[in-house]
């Protein structure tokens, strides 16, 4: 199965594809703190899996959360900010 948006975003980040995530992994990918990737859990934009230990996800659901929450930006969008999620700025750890 390939996950284009997924892989995109990994070689980006210099990060390799990998079967099951922890929420540091998740925090990392997306530039964002633990704290925001449990947040994001209990609003629902992003939903863990019942796995052993804490919150797991796999590949294919942050290839859908990324599918999910993906718009495209405006010219008044900064050029050091990625989009992630309608409501959730992220701003890029490369400025």
């Amino acid at each position: 199965m390939r996950f284009p948006l997924l892989e995109a975003l990994l070689c980006q980040r210099g990060m390799s594809l990998k079967g099951v995530y922890r929420n540091r992994d998740v925090a990392d990918l997306f530039g964002v703190s633990i704290r925001t990737i449990q947040d994001w859990s209990r609003n629902g934009d992003l939903r863990p899996r019942n796995l052993p230990g804490r919150a797991r996800f796999l590949s294919v659901d942050l290839e859908q959360f990324l599918q999910n929450s993906a718009h495209p930006p405006t010219p008044a969008d900064d050029d050091n900010f990625h989009y992630i999620a309608p409501k959730h700025r992220i701003r890029d750890r490369r400025v």
